[in-house]
């Protein structure tokens, strides 16, 4: 670490890497959670993230179930598919966390990028159907974009 600041320096090495992460996003995001803010190495800032990007995934689809109570057919199968592959992406989380844990950043890597697979699969979905992602949807889908990005470029540093 270059100033002996965990987050900001491990932001600043993966924006430099992947320009799709965003350091002040990165450091924001990481220093408003305990976990990762207290996080003493990069292992321990790995599996917290990992841990940020399971909730956001499960806060996701708890707004994915919540949206579906409206009126529109088409609305409902596009979030019902969302939903789908929500559920995926938390078992993908899963199983990247328990591959973080045995140190196999390959298996985890895989598994992170297959997250983003399912939040593809979940705006495709959408668009499919002429629809416009919902506002609430489309921010956290963004910024739950971004986590996991942070997770992989993690897993390659």
């Amino acid at each position: 670490m270059v100033n002996g600041d965990l987050i900001s320096d491990t932001c600043a090495t993966i924006s430099a890497k992947d320009s799709s992460v965003q350091q002040d996003f990165c450091v924001q995001r990481l220093q408003y959670d305990q976990s990762t803010r207290d996080a003493k190495d990069i292992h321990a800032l790995g599996d917290g993230t990992i841990q940020l990007i399971q909730d956001k995934a499960k806060d996701i689809k708890s707004t994915v179930t919540t949206l579906s109570s409206g009126p529109d057919p088409k609305i409902k199968k596009a979030l019902q598919d969302c939903s789908d592959s929500y559920d995926e992406a938390v078992g993908n989380v899963n199983n990247a966390r328990d591959s973080f844990s045995k140190n196999d950043n390959k298996a985890t890597n895989i598994n992170l990028t297959a997250v983003l697979d399912n939040v593809g699969t979940c705006e495709d979905s959408f668009k499919e159907g002429g629809l416009e992602v919902h506002p609430r949807l489309a921010i956290q889908t963004s910024k739950f974009t971004g986590l996991v990005k942070m997770g992989i470029a993690m897993t390659n540093m």
